[in-house]
């Protein structure tokens, strides 16, 4: 896949998910020490591995992956704390901190058991 979007010029997005998505709600993926820290730490090795691969830098976004592989704290955590994850990947890019991110809750679960919609419908705006 690197090889395929570094050859075509195009702008690449780095999501954080642990497992897939069979897995990524088990035990083990949503274990996290400080979820903040675990993610840009997440994050940040993704996007080494794309830049090594030959995926320029300034072409990269990056995504938290609101709803993939967290729990509702987590989620929260993750949407009242953004600074702290660019922060923690300050520590070992500068650049990276400063890539466009994506944050995109859209009609997501964690939502619908906050506000009691259980439905995705009952969710659009």
């Amino acid at each position: 896949m690197y090889k395929v979007v570094a050859d075509s010029a195009v702008p690449y997005m780095v999501m954080h998910m642990r497992g897939d998505p069979c897995t990524m709600q088990n035990k083990e993926t949503l274990e996290y020490n400080d979820v903040c820290k675990d993610v840009a730490s997440e994050l940040y090795s993704r996007v080494r591995d794309a830049v090594l691969s030959g995926i320029p830098a300034w072409r990269i976004m990056t995504d938290p992956g609101i709803g993939f592989s967290k729990k509702i704290d987590d989620n929260l955590d993750i949407i009242m704390d953004l600074p702290k994850i660019r922060k923690e990947m300050a520590k070992k890019s500068v650049a990276l901190s400063h890539a466009p991110m994506l944050i995109r809750p859209l009609r997501k679960r964690f939502l619908g058991d906050i506000c009691g919609r259980p439905e995705a419908s009952e969710r659009d705006p």
